[in-house]
C-alpha cells in the first residue's frame, strides 16, 4: 500500500520488477504515473474490487516485468536522464 502523497511509490516498481501486475488507487498522487498498459490497472477506491477481479481474470494480458524493464530499468532511467541533459544543453564528457 502506498501513501496518497507518495511521489514515487517504490512498491509499485518492485511489484512490476517481480512480474506481478499492480493495481493502483487512482487517488494516489504519484503511483498512477507508473502504471502503463500491460503492467496493471488504475482504479478509484470504489472500483478497486473490480480491478482485482479484472486482473485475476486476465493475467495473460499482463507483462509487468517487461514494462518495468522498458521504462524503469537502470539502463532506461540513465538513457532518459542523459537525454534530458542533452536537451538542456549539456554535452557528454
Amino acid at each position: 500500500m502506498c501513501a496518497r502523497v507518495d511521489g514515487a511509490p517504490r512498491v509499485v516498481l518492485e511489484y512490476m520488477a517481480a512480474d506481478v501486475p499492480v493495481l493502483v488507487d487512482a487517488e494516489l498522487i504519484g503511483g498512477k504515473r507508473y502504471v502503463g498498459p500491460g503492467a496493471g490497472l488504475v482504479r478509484t477506491p470504489d472500483q478497486f474490487h473490480l480491478g482485482i477481479v479484472e486482473i485475476l481474470d486476465n493475467l495473460h494480458r499482463y507483462s509487468p516485468r517487461a514494462y518495468f524493464l522498458q521504462h524503469f530499468s537502470r539502463d532506461a532511467v540513465v538513457a532518459k536522464f542523459l537525454g534530458l541533459l542533452k536537451q538542456a544543453g549539456f554535452s557528454a564528457m
